[in-house]
């Protein structure tokens, strides 16, 4: 069991991070509301001062970036938490 978890919370972990990371840049090209750069980006608002002061180009990065870290651990953590769960049961 625990080789099958080694293997698949970390795909799961990217797969999660790489499915926030479209959403990002999908959301920017189709102008949603809390996902582009007129907006602003949702999640982001720790940083809006930084990400105006940087060039557009540059900004869509670093939040598809915070976005991924955002998603990879949450997933990791939920996933950790339902497998304690499970074997605890």
């Amino acid at each position: 069991m625990r080789r099958t978890r080694q293997l698949f919370l970390p795909g799961l972990c990217l797969l999660a991070g790489l499915s926030a990371v479209a959403l990002v840049y999908v959301g920017d090209h189709f102008l949603w509301h809390g996902f582009n750069r007129r907006s602003g980006y949702f999640g982001t608002e720790f940083m809006r001062s930084i990400l105006y002061a940087i060039n557009d180009p540059y900004a869509i990065h670093i939040v598809a970036l915070i976005w991924f870290s955002y998603a990879a651990v949450t997933t990791y953590l939920c996933g950790w938490v339902i497998w304690r769960l499970f074997r605890q049961g």
